[in-house]
């Protein structure tokens, strides 16, 4: 077995030739084309399995909404990927300048879809918010609304109650203790 010498015929070309042949941008464009498509698997995977949500959360004056991108399980109903929405919200922010809109331990209860009109029910740990009340309801809605632009119509509940009669009971309770 020879071994060929440098500047030695390999394939009809010299080496180094390959580079100034009239194949080589045809080839490179293939190999481009297919790393190209390669590539592209997981975001079309991501795409497939995964949901983009954009929560907001009010900043440290409870004044402004900070909005954070994440990514969420697909879900097939919209009942689903409005629950999903929700509990996300509950997780709070990754960030860690925001507050969370409700605390850790609230449960989602229930969420219905009728037509335009999402009903969402949450626990009574909902109510014990550091926010006011009705500013945490009103950031669930915006979320809602941000994220699925048909259903303008969102009504919360607490306990299958509004949320400001569960809380003022709930404050009565903890006066007469």
């Amino acid at each position: 077995m020879k071994l060929k010498q440098i500047g030695e015929k390999v394939a009809g070309l010299r080496s180094g030739e390959f580079l100034y042949s009239k194949r080589f941008p045809a080839v490179a464009a293939a190999v481009a084309v297919l790393l190209f498509a390669v590539s592209m698997i997981p975001f079309i995977c991501r795409s497939v399995t995964r949901q983009e949500l954009v929560l907001f959360f009010p900043d440290k004056s409870g004044t402004e909404l900070s909005g954070e991108i994440r990514l969420a399980p697909r879900m097939d109903t919209p009942r689903d990927r409005i629950e999903e929405t929700v509990r996300q919200l509950i997780q709070g922010s990754m960030l860690l300048d925001p507050y969370p809109v409700f605390p850790y331990t609230t449960k989602v209860n229930q969420i219905v879809v009728v037509g335009e009109d999402v009903y969402v029910d949450l626990s009574s740990e909902a109510v014990k918010t550091q926010l006011p009340l009705e500013r945490a309801v009103e950031i669930l809605k915006i979320n809602i609304r941000k994220n699925f632009p048909g259903y303008e119509n969102v009504t919360v509940t607490v306990n299958g109650n509004d949320p400001v009669v569960v809380n003022k009971s709930l404050e009565e309770k903890d006066l007469e203790q």
